[in-house]
């Protein structure tokens, strides 16, 4: 049966998945994961962080190249259908021999702008783990081995759900979820107030 789980090996340069790693260790903003129930990762978000313009520039050229490969359509429909591809942020994860991040799917965020409707989960590993760190989907029964410079893309959704199997050693990943630009989810305290403010404007 199809898993719609995909595995790339040596996408990226050994030199730089080294770079991300050096860098995000000499980033004082690295924090804790704040559920640590959920995770004991630690992480920073780059995507809007000046000092990783020219990286993320560099991660969104191969995003977009592996995003392409993921959703690849057949040959007949590809000059019908026009895909408009997305993501809502970078973040680089370490998790330190011991950690682990418990069963679950990724949903969607409810946090604007990065709202937009999810396709995807993109993660590339930045080191090889030699024991343990693997990326488990047990209904599929698939265990995806980090290895520094892989990619990997799946569902986000219920079909899905997968945990962080604990490490001997560190762990990094960069990850980001493919989004849909045209598709927002919006709380619904939040669509209400907004239908008020339009109503009494055409009062």
């Amino acid at each position: 049966m199809e898993t719609y789980i995909r595995e790339w090996p040596e996408q990226v340069s050994a030199n730089f998945c080294k770079q991300l790693i050096n860098k995000f260790e000499e980033d004082k903003r690295v924090k804790s994961d704040p559920q640590p129930d959920y995770s004991g990762r630690s992480f920073l978000v780059i995507s809007d962080l000046p000092e990783w313009k020219k990286e993320c520039l560099k991660l969104e050229s191969i995003i977009k190249q592996n995003t392409q490969r993921y959703f690849a359509l057949p040959k007949q429909f590809r000059s019908v259908v026009q895909p408009q591809w997305s993501h809502d942020g970078f973040l680089i994860a370490r998790y330190q021999p011991g950690d682990t991040c418990i069963l679950h799917v990724d949903g969607q965020c409810a946090v604007a702008p990065q709202n937009q409707l999810r396709l995807a989960t993109f993660i590339l590993y930045l080191n090889t783990v030699k024991k343990g760190g693997e990326t488990d989907f047990p209904l599929q029964k698939v265990k995806v081995k980090p290895e520094a410079g892989k990619i990997a893309m799946f569902p986000p959704i219920h079909t899905h759900p997968h945990e962080v199997l604990v490490a001997k050693e560190p762990r990094y990943i960069l990850q980001t979820w493919i989004t849909d630009p045209s598709f927002y989810i919006v709380d619904q305290a939040q669509y209400k107030e907004t239908s008020r403010k339009s109503t009494r404007k055409k009062r």
